[in-house]
């Protein structure tokens, strides 16, 4: 295994013939996979790839909503991955003024539905599963 390569923006990581490139903990690919599936679904995308990060590290790698520990994929092939690039409000783009890093379990039940609204039925859901 040869040392890693470092510059300012990506860390290059050589394991025999396959290329592993991120920014910091983030995988190359699969940002590419998130600004892609946005192109295809038509949503705007202004945010860059060291924005997301900085949220993510300001998040201390937890969920934005419910606080749970966030793990990054450490291989395309990861399935222990949790962590999910959120839009607050749907009805924008991804840009860093709109992002917020979720459970992706917690990122899917949400949906687009806004986050007030969303927090509201989960009040509604443990206040009904309390009584």
């Amino acid at each position: 295994i040869k040392k890693p390569k470092k510059s300012k923006k990506t860390t290059r990581v050589v394991h025999g013939a396959a290329k592993i490139v991120r920014h910091g903990l983030l995988l190359l690919s699969v940002w590419a996979k998130i600004k892609r599936d946005a192109a295809r679904r038509g949503i705007s995308f202004r945010l860059r790839i060291e924005d997301a990060w900085k949220i993510l590290k300001r998040q201390k790698f937890l969920c934005k909503l419910s606080g749970v520990r966030l793990r990054l994929k450490k291989h395309k092939d990861d399935k222990t991955a949790n962590a999910s690039l959120d839009r607050i409000d749907s009805n924008k783009g991804y840009a860093a003024s709109n992002v917020q890093w979720l459970d992706k379990a917690v990122n899917r039940i949400k949906g687009d539905c806004p986050e007030r609204v969303f927090i509201g039925w989960c009040r509604k859901i443990t206040k009904y599963q309390n009584s």
